[in-house]
């Protein structure tokens, strides 16, 4: 009786160990994003996210980004965003945007894609239009970041972007200028590079852009 029960317990211990054997081998469903060198992964319906081995550039497409009530009506009759170089290899952009969606853009520094070369081919004096989606969107996102309120601290160190942004709206003038600004102030920066490394433009002679 004792053999039965000994033999018994072997076989149970044995099955055991083979149905946890094969449930250990057995491949699960691959939840992970493989994120490969320029490839454009899809995030947030407004949103994709363009990788390559030295910068992580958000993206939006040509699609109206949800408002919200509250948000405070904004006349917008002219921005002026200005970025400058660092000691990586940030872009130096120069951008204007008036109220008739027409665009100005000097890029004055712009690099290759995974090079430290310089593109002469983005470089130089651009003019054009935004759409009217753009432009919505440019509006909310000054929306989102309480333009009424938002500060700059004016600080020019360290190594990153000297920001500078001038807005004319509602019968006023803002003038943010930052090495550092706050982080509210993020995506109307990033929707604002997004706009001078994306839009389809054409050379033009040189201009004057407000400083």
């Amino acid at each position: 009786m004792y053999k039965i029960i000994i033999t018994a317990l072997l076989i149970l211990t044995f099955f055991g160990c083979s149905k946890q054997k094969d449930k250990s081998i057995r491949p699960e469903k691959d939840t992970s994003i493989k994120i490969e060198k320029d490839t454009i992964v899809k995030t947030a319906k407004d949103t994709t996210i363009k990788t390559t081995k030295d910068t992580t550039t958000k993206i939006w497409k040509d699609t109206l980004i949800k408002t919200e009530k509250h948000y405070k009506p904004i006349k917008l009759k002219k921005i002026i965003f200005h970025t400058s170089i660092c000691n990586g290899l940030c872009p130096a952009y120069h951008l204007q945007i008036d109220s008739d969606k027409k665009i100005k853009l000097f890029a004055e520094v712009v690099f290759m894609i995974d090079h430290k070369k310089l593109d002469s081919n983005k470089i130089g004096y651009f003019s054009g239009s935004i759409s009217d989606t753009t432009f919505k969107n440019l509006i909310t996102h000054l929306q989102m970041c309480n333009i009424d309120k938002l500060t700059f601290d004016g600080s020019t160190c360290c190594d990153a972007p000297l920001r500078t942004i001038i807005v004319y709206y509602n019968r006023k003038r803002k003038y943010l200028k930052s090495m550092s600004p706050p982080d509210r102030a993020e995506h109307l920066i990033d929707y604002l590079n997004y706009i001078c490394e994306y839009s389809k433009l054409q050379r033009t002679e040189k201009f004057n852009i407000e400083k």
